[in-house]
């Protein structure tokens, strides 16, 4: 890769992350009721997808029932989504930024750790929301479960690549 290509690759990688921070604190600053909603409307139209596959009933109190019972998972899911996606692209623009660089599995983990700390601070301040340790906790462990990906899927195409070289 040329150097050129290099710096514009780390540019872009590096504005991708800062979209993706700019993402996640833009959610954690809605207030409570807000974000109650948001998570409420996904819920609804996945469950409304859901009925008309023939999967839930009809009836319109269970469709509110099952609402308000996974209202909580799908918030979850959806800060695991966020700091999975955001510990790929800082991984990846440390790859591309900083090849030499030790370390960067450790590096990138950190920096998830960090923003959602940040971010569940950031949330004490906002009304209606409240920072939580086990946020903290569950936003990290997504972090460290992409990485552990994108060293698996590198794992696995190394090997591959041996066996095809071997067998050629």
């Amino acid at each position: 890769m040329t150097e050129r290509k290099r710096k514009v690759l780390t540019g872009l990688s590096g504005m991708a992350v800062i979209g993706c921070l700019c993402m996640i604190w833009y959610f954690s600053s809605q207030n409570g009721t807000i974000s109650q909603d948001l998570s409420d409307g996904f819920s609804e139209k996945l469950l409304r997808l859901l009925e008309s596959l023939g999967l839930v009933g009809q009836n319109e109190e269970q469709i509110l029932y099952w609402i308000d019972i996974i209202g909580a998972p799908i918030r979850k899911c959806a800060h695991f989504a966020e700091y999975f996606f955001l510990a790929l692209l800082t991984l990846a623009h440390l790859h591309v930024g900083y090849r030499k660089l030790q370390h960067k599995p450790i590096k990138a983990w950190i920096f998830v750790f960090l923003a959602a700390s940040v971010d569940e601070i950031h949330q004490l301040f906002v009304p209606g929301r409240s920072g939580m340790v086990r946020d903290v906790l569950l936003d990290s462990f997504a972090g460290a479960c992409a990485i552990i990906v994108v060293y698996f899927v590198k794992f696995m195409y190394t090997e591959q690549k041996k066996k095809r070289c071997k067998g050629a």
